[in-house]
C-alpha cells in the first residue's frame, strides 16, 4: 500500500510537471527526486496516513522560485471562463474538405468568432508566457 501511495504521488507530480510549455530540467528532476525521498521517509508505517502534504509540494515543485508573472495559467483559465460556445446552426465535419459555406453559416461563424474575442485574446496573452503552472488545492480532481 505505501508503495502504491508513492509511486500514485510521484506519478502525479510528473503529471504536472508535463503541463508545463518549457521544463526547467535536471533542477525540477531533482526537487522530485528530493520530493520522493521525503514521502518516503516521513509516510507513517502504523496509520497509513502520509505526514506530507502532497498538495503544498506539488504547488512548490510546479512554481519552483519561478516568478507569478511568467504563468500562463492565470490567462487560460480566463480564455476557459470566455469560451462562447459553437452555435448550433454551425456544425461544420472536421472529417470532410471544407466548403463553401452558405451565408448564414457565413454570419454564424463570423459572429461565433467575434464572441470569443476575449477568449482568443486571452489565449494569445498566455501563450507569450514562458511557464504554465496551476495551484492544486486538498480535494479537487484535474482530468
Amino acid at each position: 500500500m505505501k508503495r502504491l501511495i508513492i509511486s500514485m504521488s510521484v506519478l502525479f507530480l510528473l503529471a504536472s510537471l508535463s503541463l508545463a510549455p518549457t521544463f526547467a530540467g535536471i533542477d525540477q528532476i531533482s526537487d522530485l527526486l528530493s520530493v520522493q525521498k521525503e514521502l518516503i521517509s516521513t509516510e507513517s508505517e502504523e496509520s497509513g496516513t502520509p505526514k506530507t502534504d502532497y498538495v503544498a509540494e506539488l504547488n512548490k515543485i510546479g512554481i519552483a522560485g519561478r516568478p507569478e508573472s511568467d504563468n500562463a495559467a492565470p490567462y487560460y483559465q480566463k480564455a476557459v471562463e470566455l469560451y462562447v460556445k459553437e452555435p448550433e446552426g454551425l456544425k461544420v465535419s472536421p472529417s470532410s474538405w471544407p466548403k463553401e459555406l452558405p451565408a448564414q453559416e457565413h454570419a454564424l461563424l463570423k459572429k461565433w468568432v467575434q464572441d470569443n474575442s476575449g477568449a482568443l485574446e486571452q489565449l494569445q496573452l498566455g501563450s507569450r508566457k514562458t511557464y504554465c503552472w496551476f495551484q492544486h488545492t486538498k480535494g479537487e480532481f484535474r482530468p
